[in-house]
């Protein structure tokens, strides 16, 4: 018994050795095999075309690159004015159905979706150059210590049986993991979601409003969203404002075990029993176009997502894109591009009282509201944009 426990021991030292050797050898210099300029194949594989796709979409296509998109499932308010994505039922009816993918052998696949018949697709449509990655929004580091690095080391092994590709890229990179200096995820590295370039809205009279307008934007059935921690800290702060909330509705024929109907009821209820007579107006804005937010953005003086599990928070940047003021849970993979009291405010996920001070403050404070509304925008721009997002995945073919 001993024997056989250590033989089992032993072979797994070995595979471990083997990934690690294949991480040594994949630090060394790399060469340049294409011109940066040369057109590229890229397809995902995804589980949902999801709308923060749309900026990483269009701005390949604006650097001459053709794109490809495989999901899993559809939801109701995707939007394919962009592209249209090939959905797997039917590929799994017909591999016929490949043949509308706009080419026949992808430079670069980026998995998401790690179902075995995702896996499969990938592995059908690469060729010998293809280069393939995943990615998620998972969070990109990993506590020290040899235990966690062992624990590292065996994701990676569970990834190779599965045939999931070794190398990785997340947008997450979370508050706590930065300022404790963690390691990253072995073979992963980090990149920053573009955010989309609405079409221009229409200008915001420059004449004082009776209130001061604050958004949230969200799914209406989804508790971890905590729309009634922002309602509860704009209603003690006696301050005019209205609230506008824009989200999916109830939708249960696309639930992922998230929504309740009793929340969104409770929520729906809520906004119903204010009017104009109130401190605090509410009005939801439920399902509406993708291209529509654009203007509840431009109209909004302030955001918040006080969201727990909340992977990345995408509405979080286009706020800022808009030059909202946000205030976003640190618990949000997109807090770590905001620097707390300069281009938005960051409070603990689980403390109550820090956000309501926080939202009280932005009420209260305009010199401190406009001045980060400004700096979110300058932020965006810089760190946010098509170009580069586009150079960071042609850096990878680059490879």
């Amino acid at each position: 018994m001993a024997q056989e426990y250590q033989m089992i021991a032993s072979s797994k030292i070995k595979e471990l050795s083997r990934i690690a050797q294949f991480i040594l050898m994949n630090c060394l210099p790399r060469i340049q095999l294409r011109k940066k300029t040369e057109s590229l194949n890229i397809l995902f594989l995804v589980p949902l075309y999801h709308t923060n796709m749309l900026a990483m979409v269009e701005s390949l296509k604006r650097a001459n690159h053709s794109i490809g998109v495989i999901a899993a499932k559809e939801e109701n308010i995707e939007n394919y004015e962009l592209l249209s994505p090939l959905f797997l039922k039917k590929i799994i009816e017909s591999e016929q159905s490949l043949e509308a993918l706009p080419f026949k052998l992808p430079d670069l696949i980026f998995l998401r979706d790690h179902h075995p018949s995702m896996i499969e697709i990938a592995n059908k449509l690469a060729g010998p150059q293809t280069k393939l990655y995943h990615y998620n929004q998972k969070p990109l580091r990993r506590k020290r210590g040899i235990r966690n690095l062992i624990k590292d080391l065996k994701r990676l092994r569970a990834h190779q049986i599965k045939g999931v590709p070794l190398h990785g890229f997340s947008p997450v990179d979370h508050h706590e993991s930065i300022n404790n200096r963690w390691p990253k995820k072995l073979l992963t590295r980090t990149f920053n979601f573009p955010v989309f370039e609405y079409p221009c809205a229409d200008s915001i009279p420059l004449t004082p409003l009776k209130r001061i307008q604050v958004l949230m934007v969200g799914k209406l059935a989804q508790p971890r969203k905590r729309h009634f921690w922002f309602i509860d800290a704009l209603k003690s702060s006696g301050i005019q404002v209205h609230l506008k909330i824009c989200g999916s509705g109830l939708d249960l024929e696309f639930d992922d075990g998230t929504r309740s109907r009793e929340y969104y009821f409770e929520l729906k209820k809520c906004a119903e029993s204010t009017d104009d007579s109130d401190p605090l107006l509410i009005t939801l804005h439920e399902d509406i176009n993708f291209y529509e937010l654009s203007k509840y953005y431009s109209e909004a003086q302030i955001f918040a997502l006080p969201s727990v599990q909340e992977e990345f928070g995408i509405s979080v940047l286009e706020a800022m894109a808009h030059s909202c003021a946000v205030i976003v849970s640190d618990e949000c993979g997109s807090a770590r591009h905001i620097t707390d009291g300069v281009d938005g405010l960051v409070f603990p996920s689980a403390d109550y009282i820090a956000f309501e001070k926080k939202v009280h403050r932005l009420l209260q404070d305009s010199a401190l509201r406009i001045s980060i509304q400004n700096q979110a925008k300058r932020t965006t721009t810089k760190k946010h944009n098509y170009s580069q997002f586009a150079e960071s995945i042609e850096s990878l073919a680059n490879q």
